[in-house]
């Protein structure tokens, strides 16, 4: 381009200048994420351009609308959008797979010894926060079928509400005993465990 600039005697100047072509706007969400349920993913868009508005799809998953990095707990396999907007009327979008491992996200160890050195001296159900609602119900059962405990609706990794071992106040002998429990997963899921754990005295 030409600059010519005139005064009121008529003289003139010209300068020439360049405008550089703006680049193509670039967004990227990032490769696709598997998460374990019950994680939260946090989204990082990465721009080359400073959007005057976005647009993010379904919002309705997302803690917020307006930002850039929005956090959200998947509970199933999602695709997550968000369009970018220029005043002038150019955007963008991408997109990104969040794929949900929904595999029991419930841990049961297979050994413990309730000897009162505060390791390892309750027999209960784990799990990563926000994974599990809430376990129903935890039986334990001796070789012969008879119950010796029953916990119902508590929650995970809490040790203190979990078997110390006895039955009816008496510590019980060292032994294979029979678990089964019903767990309320946070989405709504119920599953059914059962397995065996060592008691060491």
């Amino acid at each position: 381009y030409t600059l010519i600039i005139r005064d009121a005697l008529g003289c003139e100047a010209e300068q020439a200048f360049s405008i550089v072509e703006m680049p193509p706007l670039a967004l990227d969400l990032g490769s696709n994420i598997r998460v374990i349920q019950g994680d939260t993913v946090t989204l990082n868009p990465q721009l080359n351009f400073v959007p005057d508005s976005i647009l993010w799809s379904p919002a309705d998953l997302l803690d917020c609308i307006n930002c850039l990095t929005p956090s959200f707990i998947p509970e199933n396999n999602t695709i997550i959008t968000l369009r970018a907007l220029m005043d002038a009327g150019c955007e963008t979008e991408d997109e990104i797979l969040i794929q949900v491992d929904r595999r029991v996200p419930v841990y049961a160890p297979n050994v413990f010894s309730p000897n009162g050195d505060e390791s390892n001296d309750y027999f209960t159900l784990f799990a990563k926060d926000n994974q599990v609602a809430e376990i129903t119900s935890l039986l334990i059962f001796d070789r012969w079928g008879d119950q010796v405990f029953e916990q119902r609706n508590f929650l995970p990794s809490e040790e203190g509400l979990g078997w110390d071992g006895r039955s009816r106040g008496q510590l019980l002998n060292s032994g294979v005993f029979v678990y089964m429990a019903e767990v309320e997963l946070t989405d709504g899921r119920i599953v059914l465990l059962e397995g065996e754990v060592l008691l060491m005295r």
